[in-house]
């Protein structure tokens, strides 16, 4: 191997690898075993207990596989703090904490010792950690040692919103971040944000936790109301922006109008809400604005049943979408007109034909309304860049003849290389079964609902045997970059469910059946 390429380039051809092809290295031989390890051991994943499942039939066995992760974790966590040489490799840091209440029987007596070592692991990572993301139930002691040892150095911050609410004081020591993505963690947790007698102080701490990062922040992920709450300044770095709103949206304008350098866009919002006004939405996203554009996505939820609303939403999609040539990544939810007076009972899609305007489209998503039929997705092909990468297209029900409309509207796409159908009802075998006969040269991965399956690369060992397992119900549910091995495709399926993370687990092995 040294003969062939000096380390250096072998390195480089190593960090092109998917996650799982990077940890084979390690076995291959020494020399590779070195290379390969900064690239497998620069994020950490570290998990503590089980996330809470819907189905108590689904607690079967998850006690031990509790007990798992903790003794995995505690094995990283142990050569983290007796590995000085280990410890430098390690960058980015996610943690995964559901204790919850032991519903199996089966005690995980590690669990605290493991927290012990995770305080200890992070004052040794501090002068090299950069990002840290959270999910779950937070500590207080834990999020006060993170505050103490990585607050003026840290550039990536994922947390949840309990900390907002419970610890926010914590959040007065980061002051040097580029990403701040405040997660809900649980359905309707946001609601507490409103309570009336902690509204005031919950805005200040976090309206003034964004400020002081200012300066350096390009990514930030927050409720609609508290950004509503920030300064002109605090948006004039951003480079992407996620919003999530339930209510009324008449200061999204005011917020959008300070934020010249964004390039990816984010609107989670209900169509269905009393305080929506499409007027607002008008004001927001008017024709012209947010020019450099690269990624947008505008979620409203369900489509409404008043033909004017449906009309004049895509209305003013579409005359904002006119003229972005630099757009690469569009998700539109929902992205399809019903029959209406406006089109004289003739199926129009102006969404559908403007794509032909954004010649930089290569990863697309779009949910279609009940009246989607085999025609509806006809007339997409003809729309969509023939040289998308990424394409995840929802249908609310099942039609006659949808099978044979999705299977040409992939294999006609050379590049596609992941491709996405969320029906009525997950689980289309024979779809699946006939893509997968003959998939696209490029195809690598295919989901079908909340099920996602690697597909085998041509010329590979596996090639002809079929697809693997679909993905572990841990993997889908924290699906990150490094596990899609492209950042386009798990952008894709982010903010999937209902919201972020948020999926129905129905069967005893615990596998997901509802996104």
């Amino acid at each position: 191997m040294q003969g062939a390429l000096p380390p250096e380039l072998w390195r480089l051809i190593i960090e092109c690898l998917d996650r799982d092809n990077t940890r084979i290295c390690l076995f291959v031989s020494h020399a590779f075993h070195s290379i390969a390890l900064p690239s497998v051991f620069r994020h950490v994943n570290l998990h503590f207990g089980i996330w809470e499942l819907s189905d108590v039939a689904s607690l079967r066995g998850l006690g031990s596989k509790a007990k798992g992760f903790t003794i995995r974790s505690w094995k990283i966590l142990t050569k983290i703090t007796t590995d000085p040489d280990f410890a430098v490799l390690v960058k980015s840091l996610a943690v995964y904490l559901f204790p919850g209440e032991d519903r199996s029987g089966e005690e995980d007596t590690l669990y605290p010792f493991a927290l012990c070592l995770l305080l200890e692991a992070i004052r040794v990572l501090a002068p090299s950690l950069n990002s840290v993301s959270w999910f779950g139930y937070s500590l207080p002691i834990v999020m006060s040692t993170l505050a103490q040892c990585t607050g003026s150095t840290l550039q990536h911050l994922v947390i949840p919103f309990s900390v907002v609410l419970h610890n926010h004081d914590l959040l007065t020591s980061f002051t040097d971040l580029r990403s701040i993505i405040v997660d809900s963690g649980r359905p309707n947790e946001f609601v507490h944000l409103y309570q009336r007698d902690t509204w005031i102080m919950n805005v200040e701490q976090l309206t003034g936790f964004v400020r002081r990062n200012s300066s350096t922040l390009t990514h930030l992920s927050i409720v609609g109301d508290l950004a509503y709450s920030l300064l002109a300044p605090s948006f004039v770095g951003l480079q992407s922006l996620e919003l999530r709103q339930e209510g009324g949206i008449s200061a999204l304008a005011s917020v959008l109008q300070h934020c010249q350098s964004l390039r990816e866009l984010t609107l989670l919002l209900s169509i269905m809400d009393v305080g929506f006004d499409v007027v607002d939405l008008t004001a927001a996203i008017a024709p012209g604005t947010l020019p450099h554009l690269t990624s947008f996505r505008l979620d409203l939820g369900d489509q409404p049943e008043d033909e004017d609303l449906c009309w004049d939403t895509i209305k003013t999609l579409v005359d904002f979408l006119k003229g972005k040539r630099s757009l690469r990544r569009l998700d539109v939810v929902p992205a399809d007109l019903p029959p209406s007076r406006h089109t004289r009972g003739r199926r129009l899609q102006p969404l559908f034909d403007v794509l032909r305007e954004l010649p930089a489209l290569d990863t697309l998503a779009l949910k279609l309304g009940e009246h989607c039929d085999a025609n509806t997705v006809e007339h997409l092909d003809t729309c969509v860049p023939l040289g998308v990468r990424a394409l995840r297209i929802g249908c609310l029900f099942y039609d006659i003849g949808l099978d044979d409309a999705l299977l040409s509207l992939a294999r006609r796409r050379n590049s596609l290389g992941y491709f996405h159908v969320l029906t009525f009802e997950s689980g289309n075998t024979e779809l699946k079964e006939r893509l997968l006969n003959d998939p696209p040269r490029a195809l690598r991965l295919y989901g079908d609902g909340p099920y996602l399956w690697d597909v085998p690369r041509p010329g590979s060992a596996n090639e002809g045997r079929g697809t693997s397992e679909h993905w572990s119900a841990l993997k889908t549910k924290f699906r990150t970059a490094e596990d899609f091995g492209d950042e386009d495709w798990e952008w894709l399926l982010r903010h999937r469910g209902a919201r972020d993370y948020d999926f129905e687990f129905g069967n005893a092995s615990g596998i997901p059946v509802a996104l």
